[in-house]
């Protein structure tokens, strides 16, 4: 993920603090080297938030520091932008996924009590076809009208039905 920032950026003690997952991530955003309410985005760092993003969710929160309230200097102030912002974050996310193998596989865990639960380390995987290939697509997605999603990934409170094609 790269980040970059704009806004009230420019002594060592006004920059960003980003956090995914509710973990601080160690570098700053425009510790040093960043303008006061520059036009262009600056102070790019860039982190590795693969472990972050095997978790299915990735929540990113950008924080301003702010070490001694009572010195105005210290603390990113709202001053940018006719005095409505005190600074504007970009993340830029790159992902890539790489296919393991031509295999589309299932997998299923059973519930177990009440309130239900299911654990992951209960999964039972199969293999229901060994010859996936990425067009045409193995599954399309339709509404509640029969019209084809085409915008995807599909919503699931949108999606209706949604069907499969495999072949030998």
């Amino acid at each position: 993920m790269k980040v970059t920032a704009r806004g009230d950026l420019d002594s060592i003690y006004e920059y960003l603090t980003i956090s995914v997952n509710g973990q601080e991530l160690e570098d700053k955003i425009c510790q040093t080297g960043c303008s006061q309410c520059p036009l262009n985005f600056e102070g790019m760092k860039t982190f590795d938030i693969t472990d972050f993003a095997k978790t299915g969710s990735i929540t990113i929160l950008a924080k301003a520091s702010c070490p001694n309230p009572n010195k105005e200097s210290r603390c990113v102030d709202v001053i940018c932008d006719s005095n409505t912002i005190s600074f504007k974050a970009r993340f830029e996310l790159s992902i890539t996924q790489e296919v393991q193998t031509t295999e589309l596989k299932k997998g299923v865990i059973k519930a177990i009590g009440d309130p239900p639960t299911y654990p992951l380390d209960q999964e039972k995987v199969s293999v229901i076809t060994s010859y996936v290939r990425n067009s045409p697509p193995i599954f399309e997605y339709f509404d509640q009208n029969g019209n084809k999603i085409i915008d995807y990934p599909a919503r699931l409170k949108d999606t209706k039905v949604m069907k499969g094609f495999f072949s030998d």
